[in-house]
């Protein structure tokens, strides 16, 4: 089989599975990167290991080119189209991926972020994507109908959800809202996706905020942390940010450096050891 006409069939069945064009797109570019590699489709793990090996990007590119082939396979062995026994993809290894510390905004950079001059819009939207977690294309797709007196409902990539939502943050996006959708360019179109964060990046910047991850996933990133620094159930705030995987929830769980130099004071051995302490300052 061609690896081309493999490809097809796949975007088929995605398409008819009501996947996003986001997904979608991420499918074809990895395995037309394949196709490119080995016109027939392989059965060897050799030119699978080369692609994720020469594939340019960081370690998440290299590990999201590796679950997009598992996928592929995955799709092919169950479709009948290649033999369970003939896989190659159990012969890869995934590629290393090094843990990130993942960039939050503490309270002085959101205070600075909203003390600045923004138009009500601007400043709605930023207000709401701080108070919710949402992610900037489901607040592209935030539409009034969707707003109502305590939650909004967004749909993402696991499916419509219900959120909560503070009054005053509530009075603000409605206040700019246009007729249709919540969030409206100057001539009365809906917001893009990228419109948003080009939005937000600019803003981030103008309130002195250093990057170089800037954009609604790090508002997201400060809400996901906060909700836990001050004591909110994970559970609770994987439902909110519609993750389908708790433990996609818990790389918020990590402390950042401040909380970690207090655990230390609290918690280290010669810290929490009054005898040692006193040994320590004889000794001196």
């Amino acid at each position: 089989m061609q690896t081309d006409h493999a490809l097809d069939l796949f975007l088929d069945a995605c398409r008819a599975k009501r996947l996003s064009p986001h997904t979608i797109g991420s499918y074809r570019r990895t395995v037309h990167r394949l196709a490119q590699i080995s016109p027939e489709l392989p059965l060897s793990p050799e030119p699978l290991r080369h692609l994720l090996a020469e594939a340019p990007g960081t370690d998440e590119t290299a590990h999201g080119h590796f679950r997009n082939l598992r996928t592929f396979y995955n799709f092919l062995c169950l479709d009948k189209h290649v033999d369970p026994a003939h896989n190659p993809m159990p012969l890869v290894q995934a590629p290393r991926r090094r843990k990130k510390k993942r960039r939050f905004l503490g309270q002085n950079e959101v205070h600075r972020l909203l003390a600045q001059h923004l138009a009500p819009r601007d400043r709605a939207l930023l207000r709401l994507l701080l108070d919710t977690g949402i992610r900037a294309g489901e607040a592209a797709a935030l539409q009034t109908r969707d707003v109502s007196v305590e939650t909004i409902v967004v749909d993402g990539k696991t499916g419509a959800r219900e959120i909560p939502i503070s009054a005053d943050v509530r009075r603000a996006i409605l206040a700019s809202a246009g007729p249709q959708w919540v969030f409206t360019t100057r001539r009365g179109r809906r917001f893009t996706p990228r419109g948003i964060c080009r939005l937000v990046t600019r803003a981030m910047q103008t309130a002195g905020i250093p990057g170089p991850k800037l954009g609604p996933h790090t508002l997201r990133h400060t809400f996901a942390h906060h909700w836990l620094h001050e004591g909110g159930d994970v559970f609770a705030l994987q439902q909110i940010l519609g993750h389908a995987n708790l433990a996609t929830t818990k790389i918020y769980v990590d402390l950042d450096t401040s909380d970690l130099v207090h655990e230390h004071r609290q918690h280290a051995t010669l810290a929490s050891s009054p005898a040692l302490q006193l040994e320590l300052t004889a000794a001196k």
